[in-house]
């Protein structure tokens, strides 16, 4: 079992995301996005694929509010942006936050395994998963 780095904790409130402020790409070199849904299974999210060991980064700035393990989704990362919605960082081989730390639009929250090169990437608003694709930029 991988520690995350030691990072101060906050509990300061965080701004939430400025109506014109710009999700990220959560990984870089995205060679692929496809939909997590199978046939007759609602869409959750999307699977971004690039390069195996490359450094996942919060799409904004928010807090990190869990970082656990489920059965389907390995490793991941929750982080909240306001008091309505979060992004989901899932299949991670390394974690590189603890609950509870503030994080930059850009920071990193954690890493590929060196032998993947997926990342399952959601985003929730009102608790209800919708697209990410309708606020991650055009292009990769």
């Amino acid at each position: 079992r991988q520690r995350a780095a030691k990072r101060p904790k906050t509990k300061e409130a965080f701004a939430p995301p400025e109506a014109d402020e710009k999700f990220l790409w959560p990984l870089s070199g995205v060679r692929k996005v496809s939909s997590d849904g199978e046939k007759g299974v609602s869409q959750l999210g999307v699977v971004i694929s690039g390069k195996a060991g490359s450094r996942v980064v919060s799409a904004l700035p928010g807090v990190v509010e869990k970082v656990g393990r489920m059965r389907g989704f390995g490793t991941f990362v929750v982080v909240r942006h306001s008091e309505r919605l979060i992004t989901v960082y899932a299949c991670l081989g390394e974690v590189t936050v603890r609950r509870g730390d503030a994080v930059k639009r850009g920071e990193s929250v954690g890493k590929l395994p060196a032998d993947d090169n997926s990342l399952r990437f959601m985003v929730h608003r009102s608790g209800k998963p919708e697209n990410p694709m309708k606020y991650l930029p055009k292009g990769m």
